[in-house]
């Protein structure tokens, strides 16, 4: 996945329709996210040498 993929993806996978309690339950999430985004088969290949 390009670089410049990755904030479209995490909208759509991690965002999509969300409202949060305040900035803290939306920085948690968006870790959460970065976690699974990088632990994706998908991101996992294209690291791949």
């Amino acid at each position: 996945m390009d670089v410049e993929h990755i904030w479209d993806e995490l909208k759509e996978k991690g965002f999509y329709n969300r409202v949060f309690s305040g900035i803290d339950a939306l920085g948690d999430h968006l870790v959460d996210e970065l976690f699974k985004l990088e632990n994706s088969p998908e991101i996992k290949h294209s690291r791949a040498p």
